[in-house]
């Protein structure tokens, strides 16, 4: 019998230690990621959307609609909560993508990204 006992040890502990290292167990709790505080746009003047739709399209004359609109306080939102420029990009990129038949470029981007921070219409609530 004690070689039986002996042998049921020996799965045992590294079974235990197999659960442990699996669940993560530690004596730190791991904090939450912090939410990003939501930003609020101020609605826009209707001259502040035509101005902003003109400057748009000087970018890309595919760049028109209430869709466009509708992206372009997205991308303000991001601006304000002052994410990084990398990430506008991307965002920029993908979203206006969406409107246009060719992608939009990098360059294009940032145009893009000047044009709502500079024109008036990208504003706090």
């Amino acid at each position: 019998m004690p070689a039986f006992g002996v042998t049921v040890k020996k799965l045992i502990a590294p079974a235990l230690l197999a659960v442990l290292a699996l669940t993560g167990c530690s004596a730190a709790a791991t904090p939450a990621p912090a939410a990003s505080p939501a930003v609020s746009v101020a609605k826009p003047t209707e001259a502040q959307k035509t101005a902003l739709m003109s400057d748009l399209a000087k970018v890309n004359p595919q760049l028109e609609g209430p869709r466009v609109l509708a992206i372009a306080t997205l991308s303000c939102r991001s601006i304000l909560k002052g994410e990084p420029e990398g990430v506008q990009i991307m965002a920029v990129r993908d979203r206006f993508s969406r409107v246009s038949d060719k992608p939009i470029t990098d360059p294009d981007a940032k145009r893009i990204i000047e044009v709502i921070k500079t024109n008036g219409f990208c504003v706090k609530a």
